[in-house]
């Protein structure tokens, strides 16, 4: 049996994904919808992603579903997608220098949560990910 978070049912393996705070706001107000990254493992459609926001909130900030994950040429990727990934192409150039694919993961079902939440307060011994971990349901505390 799964751990209920928000709408969103656990039972799946799934990801803490750490986003700068700046960058993170924007997925959760709807202005970015496709995070950017230079390595993303294969994951389940509709695994959750817990988005812990980085320095200096340093904190889960939030749930979302991963509705798809796709690769492409970095220059590509931006044609396609740049409007919706909340950066300049300046930095996105600075960024994906000298990589031969672009991933970008595709949210839905956004939850923000009321207040930042430590990570120790739902994973013991969890440490926040320099990119990403993964996450299975029994991790997760049970909270009321």
């Amino acid at each position: 049996m799964g751990v209920t978070t928000g709408s969103i049912k656990v039972t799946k393996r799934h990801i803490l994904i750490s986003i700068k705070p700046e960058y993170a706001n924007k997925i959760f107000d709807g202005t970015k919808t496709v995070e950017l990254r230079r390595k993303f493992p294969k994951l389940e459609r509709r695994c959750l992603a817990f988005v812990y926001a980085t320095a200096p909130v340093k904190a889960l900030i939030g749930v979302c579903q991963i509705d798809k994950v796709i690769s492409a040429p970095p220059q590509g990727m931006w044609w396609k997608f740049g409007k919706q990934t909340g950066i300049t192409y300046d930095k996105y150039t600075e960024y994906f220098s000298g990589a031969l694919t672009a991933y970008g993961i595709f949210f839905s079902a956004t939850t923000l949560f009321p207040e930042p939440i430590p990570l120790h307060e739902v994973w013991l011994g969890v440490t926040a990910p320099q990119s990403y971990r993964y996450i299975n349901s029994n991790l997760l505390r049970e909270t009321s």
